[in-house]
């Protein structure tokens, strides 16, 4: 988190892509694949920068956070404006 914070105050992006793979594995995204889209794209919220997908590589295809609307759920979720919203409303975070 504190390298990617970094490079997004140092370089100004309007957005991002994340891409990886799984060499072995399959074209999906895993449990520990969502865990790092939310922490992403709260990271990328604070700093007004646009998570725009995560791609997941492998032998089988490519799997697109954005393309299967998971992207979408986890910004609606993980984002500072959901967050400020959660708290004005009274929610678990507030």
């Amino acid at each position: 988190p504190q390298d990617l914070t970094r490079i997004l105050v140092e370089y100004t992006p309007v957005g991002i892509v994340m891409v990886h793979n799984h060499p072995y594995g399959e074209a999906k995204a895993s449990e520990m694949d969502d865990y790092t889209t939310r922490q992403v794209q709260l990271i990328c919220s604070t700093q007004n920068v646009l998570l725009c997908d995560h791609l997941v590589y492998a032998q089988n295809g490519v799997y697109s956070y954005y393309l299967s609307n998971k992207l979408q759920e986890i910004a609606a979720e993980f984002s500072m404006n959901a967050i400020l919203s959660d708290t004005k409303k009274g929610g678990a975070n507030a």
